[in-house]
């Protein structure tokens, strides 16, 4: 009976990590952060979603946010923060031209989300609009979740490569999940 209890809450984990999804991948110098999508549930964590990274073989883990500034903060479980510098520092301090990147870029087919995936600012804002995203769409039922990802998805989609439209559309989105916020939503 004890194994069976033990087996089914293994299980229960491994389907819990099955939902989150990798909203973007930062570069380090000790190995990327990986910032998830799900939510940290663990005491004294506070507010944020999962974070990890690889480090001499092993996986630290931790919660992140974004301070006030829109930078992705790690809160690692020992207690220590990491800033994790908008891209376009990332770029400039990097060795490497590298930035970080939505978890999405590998499957970018049209031409907005390729220059998202290649340009180090729109990458960026894009990983702060993801963080907006998630508080807001627990407002929602999955119907107006659908729409409201397809109707922005369609605004970045008449943008085609033009990147002061793209920059335009993500800042009115964020105004409104902002704004959603502020009102209680």
């Amino acid at each position: 009976m004890r194994r069976a209890a033990v087996w089914l809450g293994l299980l229960g984990l491994g389907l819990g990590s099955a939902q989150a999804e990798l909203l973007g991948t930062h570069p380090q110098r000790n190995g990327p952060v990986q910032l998830m999508s799900e939510l940290c549930l663990e005491p004294g964590a506070g507010a944020g979603q999962q974070a990890r990274q690889t480090v001499g073989g092993r996986e630290r883990h931790g919660c992140w946010g974004v301070d006030r500034a829109g930078h992705p903060v790690v809160t690692w479980r020992d207690g220590s923060e990491l800033v994790l510098a908008p891209a376009a520092e990332a770029l400039a301090l990097a060795a490497e031209p590298d930035f970080a990147r939505p978890g999405w870029c590998p499957q970018a087919s049209f031409p907005h989300e390729r220059l998202v995936c290649s340009d180090a600012e729109l990458a960026g804002r894009d990983l702060r609009l993801a963080a907006l995203w998630r508080p807001f769409r627990r407002t929602l039922d999955p119907q107006a979740q659908a729409w409201h990802k397809s109707d922005y998805f369609r605004r970045l989609r008449a943008c085609g490569a033009d990147k002061s439209c793209i920059t335009g559309e993500q800042e009115t989105q964020m105004s409104r999940y902002r704004e959603a916020r502020r009102d209680g939503g």
